[in-house]
């Protein structure tokens, strides 16, 4: 755990965030991330594997618990789930209201809106003034005032073929965080009115239709989205009752239900001449199987698709795969046939929920690069074992809440409590059952207080808040001024304190004679040459700071003394190059961020280490690695952009690589928040004013690479955006 809180910390200086696909759930909590990816997207899927887990162990239904029920139409019925969540389930009309829908009373307790069925509409005043609501699914027609007054929402989803028929008057007036409104539907009915959008909506839309005449008749931002409908570039029959249909985008999809054929080599399978073009897989809920070499050597596909047979051979060769679609909640492989996923270096892991998944008992069913995730005592952690791979047990986030006004906590199910934020905690002095925890405490088994602010803003601990937590075995503080209450019944007696040296931690653990142990800190500084200096932080940070070249280190290098204690590394000021064995055998380092000045690393500048997992090209298109497999170690993942050096040099050294081209934001996801900053910036500068976007985002929010922020880069980012909404798995050409 503590090297996972630490990279949290890697933020602090100059801003830099580091974007990495591999985060859990927890730390997702931790950092409270307010946008999730969906679930059977490309991320790694973890917040649907609590059901199958249990469901795994015992018999019993683990369904989100339902807090309040009702109807809201002749067929349709609606429920608020305790993971603030209104679903509407099933087909018809939504009742309208007089400005009180019948889940006036909850608005509070949900944030998000779906439906499952064909929900016709949403229903006069039927969401009006929730304040609480962050993200809505639409539904084909939005009555009048249906989200007025809900200044929170941020987001909104649309289901697979989803067409927006009709908007009514005062539909999103007020909702002033929604920027963006995608109308794909050139004949969309919209009121009349100047009040059906927020004054600072961007409407994105077809040229020639409703929405651009509604934007120009009241003066809102318009943007021109592409109305060409993709070309069918082959067809065919792949099974008994199997189709496939292939596009000029490189979209593969499959249709029908059952199994599909085998093939005895690739050559073999319907659609051999086109394996360079297809870009991603898809396929219905009801095919059960991927064919033998199905996929086989298909370089250029970057989303795959899980079903519940993985063929001998399916996705051998597919070195640029790193993600993968597939329905329902968990992922549904029952069995993985030899060579399945042999050579797909950028899949960083895989997700196998069913515990009696059968794999082939081979080495090769698996790239090397690839984590297995699954269940403790599962068929796919024997695998792991057996053949030596990366193995991750799913510990997951059970619940979460406010204990404060600007403190969280979350529970995961591996037993740990975790508490971030900053400020007071609620007083439990008087009632430790008013505690949020109070009802599971006998469960917790270590507690983590995530305190990474200034110790003139720490966390505040109140007296007795801990103190039902007997089973607790360790309690780490990660800052040295959080305020614990002065009582022996802060923190229970028999939990081991972990903390900095001289911090408050160690004064109680002194005062209330508690075992304390302290968690390793290291300061030191020094100076390479007249051009460049060097700190490492306590937290394990080496920031490097200068201009020009680096220095070449064949025999050591001036933080080998304390190579041990380096986690992280920082470029600053106007880095060049990285010289050779500047860091090898820093045994520790973890992640690596590539500054954009950096041109160049040199020979060996990274090998021997040994638990690198990250090295982040984030505005950074131009770095060459030296051309030596040793330059980067084989596990180390890398971030960068497409058709880079870095890009090259991950798929001639079968590196895992991830692309971020559109993430300006770095949300981990392209979508309307980096489209509203493409067109401001592009809008800024057309009006005479000056950039506002820094060097780093110009790089990312250039994804046309001509060196330019400009209509271009905003229509190709709206157009990913805009399949990703409507089912699609875009990539950049």
């Amino acid at each position: 755990m503590k090297a996972i809180l630490k990279r949290l910390k890697q933020n602090i200086k100059g801003e830099k965030i580091m974007k990495i696909k591999k985060l859990t759930s927890v730390i997702l909590a931790a950092m409270m991330t307010a946008t999730a990816v969906p679930f059977n997207e490309v991320s790694v899927p973890y917040n649907n594997f609590a059901s199958y887990a249990v469901e795994a162990e015992s018999e019993e239904s683990y369904e989100q618990e339902i807090v309040a029920e009702g109807k809201c139409g002749e067929t349709l019925e609606w429920t608020i789930q305790s993971d603030k969540r209104l679903f509407i389930n099933g087909d018809g009309v939504m009742d309208s209201y007089d400005g009180y829908s019948n889940w006036e009373e909850y608005t509070e307790l949900f944030d998000t809106v779906e439906y499952s069925g064909k929900l016709e509409n949403y229903g006069e005043y039927a969401f009006y003034n929730c304040k609480n609501l962050k993200s809505v699914e639409l539904a084909p027609v939005i009555g009048a005032h249906a989200f007025e007054g809900c200044s929170n929402i941020e987001s909104t989803m649309a289901p697979a073929a989803f067409v927006l028929k009709e908007i009514g008057d005062y539909a999103f007036y007020g909702c002033d965080n929604l920027g963006v409104l995608i109308i794909e539907n050139p004949e969309c009915v919209i009121a009349d009115s100047p009040y059906v959008f927020p004054e600072n909506m961007t409407i994105f839309g077809v040229a020639g239709s409703t929405a651009q005449a509604y934007a120009e008749k009241y003066g809102l931002d318009f943007v021109e989205i592409a109305s060409e409908e993709q070309e069918i570039v082959a067809e065919g029959v792949c099974g008994e009752n199997l189709t496939w249909v292939l596009d000029d985008n490189g979209s593969l999809v499959f249709s029908g239900e059952g199994d599909m054929n085998n093939w005895a080599s690739a050559e073999d399978t319907p659609w051999a001449e086109y394996t360079s073009l297809i870009r991603t897989v898809s396929m219905s809920e009801e095919i059960t199987s991927i064919g033998d070499y199905a996929f086989y050597g298909c370089e250029n596909l970057v989303t795959g698709a899980l079903t519940s047979v993985i063929g001998a051979h399916a996705y051998e060769g597919c070195k640029r795969m790193n993600g993968y679609s597939y329905y329902g909640d968990v992922s549904p492989i029952n069995e993985i046939k030899d060579c399945a996923f042999k050579g797909c270096y950028s899949l960083w892991a895989i997700p196998i929920a069913n515990p009696d998944c059968i794999i082939a008992d081979s080495e090769d069913v698996f790239d090397n690069n690839t984590t297995i995730m699954g269940f403790a005592g599962s068929t796919a952690q024997e695998y792991a074992e057996k053949y030596e791979r990366d193995f991750q047990d799913i510990a997951l986030i059970e619940t979460e809440g406010k204990c404060g006004e600007s403190l969280y906590w979350y529970m995961t199910s591996d037993g740990m409590l975790g508490i971030g934020g900053s400020g007071e905690m609620d007083n439990y002095s008087e009632d430790i059952t008013a505690a949020p925890w109070y009802s599971f405490a006998e469960d917790i088994t270590s507690i983590c207080i995530n305190d990474f602010n200034s110790d003139d803003d720490a966390i505040a601990l109140s007296e007795n808040c801990f103190a039902m937590c007997e089973n607790a075995e360790t309690i780490h503080f990660y800052n040295s001024g959080c305020i614990i209450a002065d009582s022996a019944e802060t923190i229970p007696e028999n939990a081991v304190i972990w903390g900095y040296a001289g911090s408050t931690a160690q004064e109680y653990a002194e005062k209330y004679n508690r075992e304390f142990e302290a968690i390793p800190t290291t300061d030191a500084s020094g100076i390479l040459n007249e051009e460049f200096t060097w700190e490492l932080s306590s937290e394990g940070i080496l920031y490097i700071t200068g201009f020009d070249a680096m220095d070449d280190y064949t025999d050591d290098n001036p933080w080998g003394e304390y190579a041990d204690m380096i986690t992280s590394v920082y470029f600053y000021g106007n880095v060049t190059s990285i010289g050779k064995n500047a860091f090898s055998y820093c045994e520790n380092l973890e992640f690596v961020d590539i500054d954009e000045s950096i041109e160049f690393i040199d020979e060996d500048a990274f090998s021997g280490c040994d638990k690198l997992e990250f090295m982040n090209f984030h505005g950074n298109k131009k770095c060459v690695i030296y051309d030596n497999d040793s330059t980067i170690p084989a596990h180390t993942e890398l971030i960068g952009h497409f058709g880079s050096p870095v890009h090259e040099y991950a798929d001639k050294y079968e590196r895992s690589f991830y692309w971020i081209d559109g993430d300006i934001n770095v949300d981990n996801s392209v979508d309307a928040g980096d489209a509203s900053m493409v067109l401001a910036e592009y809008a800024n500068i057309q009006t005479g004013g000056e950039a506002e976007l820094s060097s780093v985002e110009t790089t990312t929010a250039d994804v046309t690479n001509d060196n330019v922020v400009d209509a271009a880069d905003a229509s190709a980012i709206l157009q990913y955006y805009a399949k990703v909404l409507t089912g699609q798995k875009p990539t950049w050409d």
